[in-house]
């Protein structure tokens, strides 16, 4: 079952999108783009509630498995400073979970902020060019922190997975 606060984040950043599109509706975040999740800076940091919806949407694949070890290699490759491709894409630019997603996916390119940064080159390009007239940017970082004071801290996959196998186990300490 999803957090009831992180449904009513959803429901805020989908009002939020959903304005975007209205206002500026060649924007290019949009099914089929991905390039935000095609070249991500980092490993994912949810908090645990996020990381409990999406492997909810990742279970329920045929490709959970190569999903969930695409996870691990994420990191691996983050830390051999390689480039970071968020494994529950799939060849068609689309996510796989989409409805499962964690925050940074739903706010990304939408939540960008108004000084630069948490952009894809194709939204920086967009923007240089002038091509964001119509579109009041969000605030990326207010909803980070009010995700993680009331989510909790995040965590990366296999912290996450830590946890579950102590919970599992009965290691959870108090």
């Amino acid at each position: 079952m999803t957090h009831p606060r992180l449904q009513l984040l959803d429901a805020e950043i989908e009002a939020r999108t959903e304005a975007v599109r209205e206002h500026a509706p060649a924007w290019p975040c949009k099914s089929g783009c991905a390039d935000c999740c095609r070249s991500l800076g980092a490993p994912m940091l949810l908090s645990a509630a996020e990381w409990s919806r999406l492997a909810e949407g990742i279970d329920a694949l045929p490709e959970a498995e190569a999903i969930r070890s695409g996870m691990a290699g994420m990191e691996a490759a983050a830390l051999a400073g390689d480039p970071v491709v968020c494994p529950v894409l799939d060849e068609r630019g689309r996510c796989r979970a989409y409805l499962h997603r964690p925050l940074p996916c739903r706010i990304h390119g939408y939540y960008a902020a108004g000084e630069g940064g948490y952009w894809c080159e194709t939204i920086e390009a967009r923007v240089a060019s002038g091509g964001a007239e119509g579109v009041v940017f969000g605030r990326h970082e207010l909803i980070n922190r009010a995700a993680r004071r009331e989510l909790g801290s995040p965590l990366s996959w296999s912290e996450w997975q830590a946890g579950l196998l102590q919970a599992m186990r009965g290691v959870v300490e108090p």
